[in-house]
């Protein structure tokens, strides 16, 4: 049986003191029939001549003016049509030996599958710490190794998307019209909510990514990013065929959490205050409950001067909860050689 052909689509935009280890990390994958696509977004670093010099016959290489990071995945997608497989990383990340492996072994024995991604490590230069994002019984319902994922856009709900560390089967990335290059923020999301109409997920608890956690890479933040997740709930009705009536429920209620969430950004200092006004329509326009009272609140805590406390509050909040989480000593699952599955074919 033909092994699969899988290309890894690496983007980077001023990336070059990262890309090094990326890169070596993609060209280390355990897997038979791989390319590894460095999409350049036009960078104005030394990363053109750091291609160049180390990495000319190892890669291939696409320049293009900048255009934003799912512009880049597009160009990388259509440098390498003739793969079966596209698998997504960042310049700044590092991968695991057998991520490939694993997860193209998954969607081979699960063909209703459309992509597949596994636990990510998430770590800091200036720590010793590292910690796993997502807990195996908050995707699978246990601890098992490896499954299918129920309830998919549930989980994008709670869990964030995750089509940007995962390895997509490439004949559904074309049903779907590839990566929304109009967003400038949140095309992951958007994607991961637009795939559940062609297939599942697939989740290999183990980790194999390794994402660098310190906010400098090519999804920074976005002050309007609110407005961008509404633009991604309207694609879904005025298209919503293909979605099952539980999940347009599920979406309805997701876009009411991502409104609420837009609050407290505001509150917090991450999205931009005049944008609280748009959002107090948008619920009460929607019916959500509390609209009012919510909006009412958060300028209440932004006149009183409460903001950075509850900011500071939240941060503190969240470092206790990623130390309650197991850490995960990063040497040694590089030291883990053991695959999931023996062999790639089903």
């Amino acid at each position: 049986m033909k092994t699969p052909r899988v290309a890894v689509i690496l983007c980077t935009y001023n990336m070059a003191r990262y890309l090094p280890e990326a890169l070596e990390s993609a060209l280390g994958l355990r897997y038979p029939e791989l390319d590894v696509v460095v999409v350049d977004d036009g960078s104005t670093d030394e990363t053109p001549e750091l291609i160049r010099s180390k990495y000319r016959d190892r890669v291939r290489y696409v320049r293009q003016a900048n255009q934003g990071l799912f512009a880049a995945r597009n160009a990388g997608a259509a440098a390498a049509p003739e793969a079966d497989y596209y698998s997504i990383m960042d310049a700044d990340d590092r991968i695991h030996p057998l991520k490939v492996w694993d997860e193209v072994a998954f969607l081979e024995r699960h063909p209703h599958v459309v992509f597949c991604f596994s636990n990510l490590v998430s770590f800091r230069a200036d720590s010793d710490n590292s910690w796993l994002v997502w807990q195996g019984r908050d995707l699978l319902g246990g601890d098992e190794a490896w499954g299918e994922i129920a309830n998919p856009i549930e989980k994008i709900a709670k869990c964030n998307a995750f089509t940007s560390v995962a390895t997509i089967r490439a004949a559904a990335l074309r049903a779907v019209g590839f990566y929304d290059d109009t967003l400038r923020c949140s095309g992951d999301m958007d994607l991961a909510i637009r795939i559940t109409r062609v297939g599942g997920f697939g989740f290999i608890n183990k980790p194999r990514y390794f994402w660098r956690c310190e906010d400098q890479g090519m999804t920074s933040y976005v002050r309007d990013r609110i407005l961008v997740y509404m633009r991604i709930f309207e694609k879904v009705w005025q298209d919503p065929a293909g979605y099952r009536p539980g999940e347009l429920l599920l979406l309805k209620q997701f876009e009411g959490e991502c409104l609420s969430r837009g609050l407290r950004g505001i509150v917090r200092g991450k999205y931009d205050p005049q944008l609280l006004e748009y959002i107090g329509t948008k619920m009460r326009a929607e019916g959500y409950r509390m609209a009012g009272a919510k909006v009412w609140l958060a300028k209440a805590i932004m006149a009183l001067g409460l903001a950075p406390f509850l900011s500071a509050w939240g941060a503190r909040r969240q470092r206790n909860r990623r130390n309650r989480t197991k850490k995960a000593d990063m040497e040694a699952i590089l030291r883990d050689l053991t695959p999931c599955f023996d062999r790639v074919s089903p």
